[in-house]
Order: C-alpha cells, then sequence, then structure tokens
C-alpha cells in the first residue's frame, strides 16, 4: 500500500492496457476483461470515522479479485483513521480540498485529472456529497472515465438547495447510480428523477467466516457489574439524533419495568455532543442509569453482539445498515424501524421485528416478547444468519460490484 499527497508527482508506473473508450470494439474490450483488470478509483470524502460507507470500501478494497479489478483510493481529507489505514490494501492519494471552488480545489483537480489519465482509469466510482458532486464534476470533464456516484442514505443532506441543484448537474453526466438499497433506489428515482435503469441496487455485505471466528466479551459483564442473567440489548449507533437513542431510552423504561436488570448498551461515537447530553438527562430523569450504558466508539463490536440476547436500531431514516447484518449475522433477533432499508434486511415476524419509527411502546412489546421466551429469539437469531448468508455477504457485494463494473465497461464499448 502506497499513500500519496496530492502535492506529490509520484504516480505508480502504469501497464499496458485498453482504455474502454467507446470506439474500442466490444471483442477488445471482452478480451481485456478476461486478460487484464478494470481499474477503478474510489473517490470518497474523508477515512476518519468507522461509519458504514468507510468500512464497507475497506472490505470492498480488500476482497476484490484483483484479476478482475484493480482499486485505488482517492480522499479529499487529509487524515486516514489508523484503524482505516491497517485495513488498507491497495493505493491511497490524499487530495485535501476545503472549498469547492477556490484556488487550492482548482489545483487539487488538476493533479487528480492527471492522476486519472496517467494511471488510465476505467471507473471513478464516488461516494458521499464532496466526491459525488465536486469529484464527479471534475472526473468527468472532457468524457472522463466512466462515473458511478453512490447514494448511501434517504435524502437527509440533498434536500438542501446547493445539493440539489449540484446533484441535478451530476446526474446528467454520471453513467450509473449505486445505490445501498431498494428504498434508497426509489427515493432517487422519485426524487432525483433519475431513469430507472440508470440506477442500480447493491447491498452491503459482511464476513461470515470472519464474524463466526471472533468471541463473545467474555469480560464485559464483570467490567459492567452485570449479572450472568442480566439481558443485555445493543444498539449500535452513533450518537446522532437521526438514530433515535432517545426512543430507545423511552423504549428501555418500559421494559425495565418487567426486567429491572435489563442492559441497553449503545455503541458509537458522539457525534453531537448536545444530543448526547440530552439523552443522559433523560436516563437521569427516568432513573435508567443503572440500565443504560454508552460504550463508545471501538472497532470490536461483534463480541459486545455476541454476548446481547436482543439488538434494537431505532432510526428514523437510515440507508442500509450494516450494523443490522452484522446483528442477524450474531444470531441476534432485531428489532427496527420501518425506514430505509431497514424492512429489506429484517423480516419482520421471523428475523425480528419492523416497527413505526416513534413508537417506544411497539417496540418494548416487541423486546419483551423476545426477552421472555428465550426458543423463539433463538430461533428467529438463526433465521437472521441465514438470511445473511444467502443474501448479504461480503463475497456477494464484491462478485456483483465486480460483474457490474465489467458490464459497465462493455456497455461503454458497445456504444
Amino acid at each position: 500500500m502506497i499513500t500519496q499527497q496530492a502535492g506529490q508527482d509520484y504516480l505508480h508506473p502504469i501497464s499496458l492496457r485498453l482504455n474502454g473508450d467507446s470506439g474500442a470494439s466490444h471483442e477488445a474490450v471482452e478480451a481485456r476483461c478476461a486478460t487484464a483488470p478494470i481499474r477503478v478509483l474510489f473517490l470518497i470524502d474523508a477515512l476518519r470515522g468507522l461509519g458504514g460507507g468507510e468500512t464497507s470500501l475497506m472490505r470492498i478494497v480488500r476482497l476484490m479479485p484483483a484479476d478482475r479489478i484493480q482499486c485505488s483510493i482517492v480522499t479529499l481529507d487529509d487524515q486516514v483513521s489508523p484503524v482505516l489505514a491497517r485495513q488498507l490494501t491497495c493505493p491511497l492519494y490524499s487530495f485535501p480540498i476545503r472549498r469547492a471552488f477556490d484556488f487550492q480545489s482548482l489545483w487539487v483537480a488538476s493533479r487528480l485529472r492527471r492522476l486519472l489519465r496517467t494511471e488510465r482509469i476505467d471507473v471513478v466510482h464516488t461516494l458521499f456529497e464532496s466526491a459525488n458532486l465536486w469529484g464527479g464534476l471534475v472526473a468527468k470533464i472532457g468524457g472522463g472515465p466512466l462515473l458511478v456516484s453512490s447514494r448511501r442514505d434517504m435524502n437527509i443532506l440533498r434536500n438542501r438547495g446547493k445539493h440539489q441543484l449540484g446533484y441535478a448537474l451530476v446526474n446528467r453526466i454520471c453513467d450509473r447510480v449505486l445505490t445501498v438499497s431498494d428504498a434508497v433506489r426509489d427515493l432517487c428515482i422519485r426524487e432525483e428523477r433519475l431513469a430507472p435503469e440508470k440506477v442500480v441496487t447493491l447491498y452491503n455485505g459482511v464476513e461470515l467466516d470472519q464474524i463466526s471466528a471472533i468471541p463473545f466479551d467474555r469480560q464485559l459483564r464483570e467490567r459492567c457489574a452485570f449479572s450472568p442473567s442480566d439481558p443485555i440489548i445493543t444498539s449500535v449507533a452513533n450518537v446522532r439524533r437521526v438514530k433515535g437513542l432517545d426512543t430507545l431510552v423511552k423504549t428501555a423504561g418500559v421494559v425495565c419495568r418487567e426486567f429491572p436488570n435489563a442492559r441497553f448498551l449503545v455503541v458509537g461515537g458522539e457525534n453531537e455532543p448536545d444530543c448526547g447530553e440530552e439523552l443522559r438527562a433523560d436516563i437521569q430523569a427516568r432513573n435508567l442509569q443503572r440500565n443504560f450504558f454508552f460504550m463508545g466508539l471501538t472497532e470490536q463490536v461483534i463480541p459486545v453482539l455476541k454476548t446481547s440476547q436482543v439488538f434494537c436500531l431505532m432510526s428514523r431514516t437510515e440507508g442500509f445498515s450494516s450494523a443490522v447484518l452484522e446483528a442477524m449475522a450474531c444470531s441476534l433477533p432485531c428489532v427496527v424501524t420501518d425506514v430505509g432499508g431497514n424492512p429489506e434486511a429484517v423480516v419482520d415476524g421471523e428475523t425480528g421485528f419492523v416497527v413505526a419509527p416513534e413508537d417506544h411502546l411497539e417496540a418494548a412489546h416487541r423486546i419483551l416478547c423476545l426477552l421472555g421466551d428465550p426458543q423463539r429469539r433463538s430461533a428467529m437469531g438463526a433465521a437472521g444468519r441465514e438470511v445473511v448468508a444467502s443474501r448479504f455477504t461480503a463475497t456477494k457485494m464484491v462478485s456483483d460490484l465486480a460483474s457490474f463494473y465489467e458490464r459497465l465497461v462493455l456497455e461503454r464499448a458497445g456504444q
């Protein structure tokens, strides 16, 4: 793995290859796909955090078959999380920008264009707002490589005026829009007025074998002074209002009336400190200090999930939650809100329960049903793991994505 800064002129050695331009013959590109990898550059806003998009990208570049797809990454930031840096298996370039239109961004744009030309990139795949908008425009100047623009949420940013205008322009020049769920896809078609054939769903995937090999956290109960019989309900969510943790606190209040020793754990960083303060005040007002715990941000989520009895996510919006997949892979029944891609992962009544957002009473009722019926809880957890094994593995995600890039290159050759 090589990391380069925007100001450095070193580029990787170039190997002779077809570039997949529209003038190339279909046979030539078919031969190219069979003998030389397609070069894909992922352009992402930042790699500072451990969010779903960042961790999914690391998984993709690590598992992508090198004989089919050759990956590289450009980040529009100057810092990389040490956790993510340890996972990198492809070249990383740091091209930091502060504003979309100033001298520095123009200079960075020229460096990015030079990288695309010199490395003869076939596909630029953008993730998050700055990469989708600024990066998409820069990549497509003068024709450029194929452009894939990502949508990972239910429009929580794209309803702003400047984003609407930017996406209207990018939507005209990008070759495909890749969404993380059918709910996000439907939203893009409806609100961004994208042609249905231009929008493709690619679900997130998790590594089942790796998850199976991780043991549960044997010290968790001792560290937190829980007894062996205390039921643990875990939510993996950063402390943000959209994650509905205030509704989870209300849910905990109802559950703890019947199960006074129930323990609710929130695993995630505090992205909105004022939200955290409000939650702690509500916890104290409800006398739940012994029942509700903020575990903070950790890369060791799986051991906590494996020590839990139920997973609960009360988010108000969700594109497609990798945390839900990880919980299902750990054989946990899930109680999730009916937003975004949640009901595409959790089969209501079979692998868990899907409840209306804000409905803390229904969420509490479903958690109580699971805590009071260990046999049903176990059956639902096992069913959830089977769903992940059949539909949401990292192997399937990466294979589908590689095929998607190959079809895109062949499509351009046939123009």
